[in-house]
């Protein structure tokens, strides 16, 4: 991968590349989403994460994210949990949304870290479009409920 090359998503100090599919030694659904996926931090904490996250779950963060923001209301979250990250959008009052990370581990670093901002409605879109691109090229391949 280019290092220089710009990022699936972006958010703040967090920025995302989505690298190819995992190479699934079943065709069960637990394995066929996953995604490998890069996320650099930075900021208030320098680290890089690798892991995957499955694209099911980029598909349920897309549409929470495209609710909340024709409604100005409710929660959406990328669970990254698996590869230590947690993304949440919550709308607030008046348009305005609370964004929170969470690191879970970063290299030898095992505990949790949680950092929030506050932003408009204005800042969705590109992550929408952001994650739509990436259903585009990894789409749910999940046929069953995974529960």
């Amino acid at each position: 991968m280019d290092e220089d090359a710009t990022p699936g998503l972006r958010v703040g100090d967090i920025a995302l590349w989505t690298l190819g599919r995992l190479a699934s030694p079943t065709p069960d659904p637990w394995w066929v989403d996953e995604i490998v996926c890069r996320v650099d931090i930075r900021g208030g904490i320098v680290g890089e994460l690798n892991g995957e996250i499955p694209s099911r779950n980029f598909a349920s963060f897309l549409v929470d994210l495209e609710r909340c923001y024709e409604s100005l209301a409710g929660r959406a979250q990328l669970d990254g949990s698996d590869m230590g990250l947690i993304l949440t959008f919550e709308a607030g009052s008046l348009g305005h949304f609370r964004v929170e990370t969470q690191v879970l581990w970063v290299g030898n670093w095992t505990g949790s870290l949680t950092v929030g901002d506050d932003v408009d409605q204005s800042y969705l879109p590109p992550i929408i479009t952001a994650c739509r691109r990436i259903l585009e090229r990894f789409p749910v391949r999940a046929t069953r409920d995974l529960l």
